[in-house]
C-alpha cells in the first residue's frame, strides 16, 4: 500500500521544476525576439548597435539551448557558467592600436565578462525561482588562455 501524497508530491515538484525552467526560457525567448526586432530596424550604417543586437539575440539562443536540454533530460542542475578563450597576442595587438589612437583599451574578455553579469542580473528572479524549486543553477565566468601560435614543438 503506498500513500497518495507520496506519489503525487515528487510530481508536483517536477511540474514546478519544469514550469520555473519553461517561465525562464520563455523570458529569453522575449529578448531574442526583442534583439531580432531590433536588428531589423537599425540602419545598416549603425554597425555597433547591430552588432549589439546580434549580441543579445546569440545569448538569448545559447541560453534557451541550455534550459532546453535541461527539460529534455528531466535534469536538476542548469548550467549557465561561461569560459571566455582569452587570445594574449591579440589583446596586446588591441591595446597598442587603442593606446596609439589615445583610448583608453578594454580587453574582451573582460567585456564578456561584464556582459555576462550583466545577464545574470537581468534573469535573478528567473535563477531564484529555478532554486527555489530545487534546480541548481550553476554560475561562473572562466577565462582560459588561448595556446600561442609561435609555440610549436620540434
Amino acid at each position: 500500500m503506498f500513500s497518495f501524497l507520496g506519489f503525487m508530491l515528487p510530481r508536483r515538484q517536477e511540474s514546478k521544476r519544469q514550469s520555473a525552467i519553461v517561465a525562464f526560457r520563455d523570458q529569453c525567448s522575449a529578448d531574442r525576439e526583442r534583439a531580432r526586432s531590433g536588428y531589423a530596424g537599425t540602419c545598416e550604417d549603425s554597425y555597433a548597435t547591430r552588432a549589439e543586437y546580434r549580441d543579445d539575440e546569440l545569448e538569448a539562443d545559447s541560453l534557451m539551448n541550455r534550459l532546453d536540454a535541461a527539460l529534455q533530460a528531466g535534469s536538476r542542475c542548469v548550467d549557465l557558467s561561461e569560459t571566455c578563450i582569452v587570445y594574449p597576442e591579440d589583446n596586446a595587438i588591441a591595446e597598442y592600436e587603442a593606446h596609439s589612437c589615445g583610448l583608453d583599451y578594454v580587453p574582451e574578455d573582460e567585456l564578456a565578462e561584464r556582459r555576462y553579469v550583466s545577464r545574470l542580473e537581468r534573469y535573478a528572479d528567473h535563477i531564484e525561482a529555478m532554486e527555489k524549486v530545487g534546480i541548481e543553477v550553476r554560475t561562473g565566468f572562466r577565462r582560459e588562455e588561448a595556446e600561442c601560435w609561435g609555440s610549436i614543438e620540434r
